[in-house]
């Protein structure tokens, strides 16, 4: 990934090695053809590179090559933090200077992440996948929306995009959704349970937020569940 700074970069490839972002970013892929990069006595540019396994399975993205327009906070974002690390003056300190290369390099992969999936989604169900993570795993308070991003290496906002566009709800709502529903079958099926062991189990954070969510979506408190009549099958 190329930030020129100043000056022109001509970047030469293949036809599907090689993005160019708003005229200012160059995302340059692995690939058979050569990558050729020429410029004027005037160039001034920061790049970045990554591991392709960094960047799985984004890669398994077909891409569509040339210029993309993207209205990105990371890209936003990294362009005065990249001016700033420039300009800053001399630090003799190692750790920091390792540190705040760190920093700048994450915001480049996260970047890279979203470039790659932005309009050019992996060839697989994505939304699929989603759905029997929130199923199997919804129990575990520490499941997110952004933690399911992060195991499938994507942006919190294409998974929530990827949801939409399936005609779901968002993935937060059906990461609540779903342990409202073990929460009601708990209260209905396991009584001598006590309401703080149906919140923990069902992955809810607090009593407050399994109450709310049973409100929500079945419009009766923990208390109306447990005590209403089972239905006989």
């Amino acid at each position: 990934m190329i930030f020129p700074r100043s000056g022109v970069l001509n970047v030469e490839s293949g036809p599907s090695n090689t993005l160019k972002i708003q005229d200012r970013v160059w995302l340059v892929l692995p690939g058979s053809t050569p990558v050729l990069m020429s410029s004027d006595n005037h160039f001034e540019g920061i790049f970045f590179a990554f591991d392709a396994r960094e960047v799985l399975p984004s890669l398994a993205a077909s891409i569509r090559p040339g210029k993309r327009e993207l209205g990105s906070p990371i890209l936003d974002m990294m362009r005065p933090m990249l001016e700033s690390f420039v300009r800053y003056p001399r630090v003799d300190d190692v750790l920091t200077i390792h540190n705040m290369r760190s920093l700048l390099r994450s915001m480049a992969r996260s970047l890279v992440l979203e470039l790659l999936e932005t309009g050019n989604h992996v060839s697989r169900d994505l939304a699929g996948e989603i759905r029997a993570i929130v199923r199997l795993r919804h129990q575990d308070p520490a499941l997110t929306p952004h933690s399911i991003a992060l195991g499938l290496s994507i942006s919190r906002r294409t998974a929530d995009r990827v949801m939409s566009d399936s005609g779901d709800v968002s993935l937060a709502q059906l990461i609540r959704s779903e342990r409202a529903h073990t929460a009601k079958t708990l209260l209905q099926t396991q009584r001598q349970l006590s309401i703080e062991e149906v919140w923990v189990t069902s992955g809810f954070p607090s009593k407050e937020t399994m109450r709310r969510a049973l409100r929500d979506i079945f419009n009766r408190s923990p208390r109306e569940i447990r005590t209403a009549p089972r239905v006989k099958r």
